[in-house]
Formats: structure tokens, sequence, C-alpha cells
């Protein structure tokens, strides 16, 4: 299954399984990595945090292979980069589950 999400920020290598999570020319600017996360973070939890603020097209929590803690990190697409500028000015440095997010 193909996720589509990509943002302005680069991110380097990919683990293996997340090639497909690559920036599309479609999504530049729209979608804001979330890193620092903590390690019990579920899709929910950051769903429920940016919904305070916004409102998301889709989250997404990045997981390790057997799917048992977060890698620390994941993605928030939004509708607009003006929209997407706007959470991260106000994600960075939040502090969220125990951990400073930016």
């Amino acid at each position: 299954m193909m996720n589509n999400f990509g943002g302005s920020r680069p991110m380097g290598n990919f683990p293996r399984g997340m090639q497909d999570q690559q920036p599309h020319s479609n999504d530049q600017g729209k979608v804001v990595f979330v890193g620092n996360l903590s390690y019990f973070c579920e899709e929910q939890h950051l769903r429920e945090l940016v919904a305070n603020y916004c409102r998301p097209e889709s989250v997404r929590v990045i997981w390790n292979d057997d799917n048992t803690k977060s890698l620390m990190f994941g993605f928030v697409r939004l509708s607009s980069p003006q929209e997407a500028e706007h959470l991260e000015r106000i994600l960075d440095g939040m502090f969220f589950m125990g951990r400073h997010i930016r």
C-alpha cells in the first residue's frame, strides 16, 4: 500500500519498508514531519493533538518492523502549505507524552 507522505524537510536514507514514504511533488509543503515522539505514541494520540490546532487530512506514526514501538516520528498531511507552516510553529518544542517534539 502506497502512503504518499512527503514534506519540505529532507529526511535522508529511509529505513527498510519506508521507501514509499518519500516526498511526492503534489504534497510539497503540505506535510509536517513530527519528530521526537514517544515510543508509545500511536496515530490516535498524534491526531488528537493536532486536531486542537487544525483539521489534518491524514496522520501517520511510523512503527518498527514488528509493530511493537514507534520509530519516534510521524507525518501530518494538511490541506495547504500555510496550514502546515502554522502547525509546525505550534508543535516545535511542545511537550507531548513526556518528550519535546520537533
